[in-house]
């Protein structure tokens, strides 16, 4: 990132200079371009995987976080696409069976997401309790719309004071 940083302030204070010396020797300018390497792409998928690992495992937690990644994702194609085109030399191409390891990390990230999410809704949700007292007092027409159900869920103790049966 650094060496794209860099390489467009150089071109942006000399723009004139550079004009100038290189016009019409387009092999030198794009001598001066950024070099392909091997990690080029590592930086690349390494963003894409954790945008994805965020959003899936806390898409229950935040509903909005995928709408704001669609965004992300429409404005990162075209910085991408400029920083490919404008910044690094042309890559040579290799062949390639899959994405690699990068497969399997997004598996294991889609297994932990299912298992992540629906702990979330387990935990925090009020579906598992209201079907347990809709289900316990089934027989009860009276109980049958969940209409008790928030006396149901509070705590209900009887004690004894002085020989009177009190509720709290």
């Amino acid at each position: 990132m650094q060496s794209i940083i860099q390489n467009c302030l150089t071109k942006l204070s000399s723009s004139n200079k550079w004009r100038k010396n290189y016009q019409g020797q387009e092999w030198l300018k794009d001598y001066y371009l950024i070099s392909w390497t091997n990690l080029t792409l590592f930086a690349e998928y390494l963003e894409m995987v954790l945008q994805y690992g965020f959003i899936s495992i806390f898409a229950v937690a935040f509903p909005l976080g995928p709408l704001f990644s669609l965004i992300n994702n429409l404005v990162e194609i075209k910085i991408d696409a400029f920083k490919i085109l404008t910044q690094y030399k042309r890559p040579l191409p290799k062949r390639a069976q899959d994405i690699g390891m990068w497969q399997r990390i997004l598996s294991t990230i889609t297994y932990l997401a299912v298992i992540t999410n629906g702990l979330i809704l387990a935990f925090t949700s009020d579906f598992i309790p209201r079907l347990v007292y809709k289900y316990s007092y089934e027989n009860n027409p009276i109980h049958n719309n969940l209409k008790g159900y928030v006396k149901f869920t509070l705590s209900v103790d009887t004690f004894h004071l002085n020989g009177i049966q009190t509720e709290c």
